[in-house]
């Protein structure tokens, strides 16, 4: 039976003022479970040097909370060989991360201008 956690950013809706979410689900084939969620909260103020106006931004990044997120998950002693997630997260960190410091199996698409690698 092959078990896996995935990544899921759940976008702000235009009705909340939430910011985005995410989630890490444990999934094998008898039970669906939700294991971890994170708000993206923007709490940084700084000033946009192209437009000039003041944002915001989140003083931890969206892949730093995800390497946070399947870390923990490893800790819990939750059992699951891969880690399943989209784009966003195929950073060359997040790859090596997984695959060195948890010793998981990763699958998420790649970008056709990336170097491709396999792992040892």
């Amino acid at each position: 039976m092959t078990s896996f956690a995935g990544i899921m950013t759940i976008p702000k809706s235009e009705a909340s003022k939430a910011s985005m979410r995410l989630s890490t689900l444990y999934h094998n084939q008898a039970v669906s479970l939700p294991i971890g969620f994170q708000l993206v909260a923007k709490t940084e103020e700084y000033l946009d040097k192209k437009t000039n106006k003041m944002k915001r931004r989140a003083p931890v990044t969206k892949n730093e909370m995800a390497r946070e997120m399947i870390r923990q998950a490893v800790k819990n002693q939750i059992l699951f060989r891969l880690v399943l997630f989209d784009l966003w997260f195929a950073s060359a960190e997040n790859l090596m991360f997984i695959k060195h410091n948890c010793e998981k199996d990763v699958i998420c698409p790649i970008k056709s201008n990336r170097l491709h690698c396999a792992f040892p």
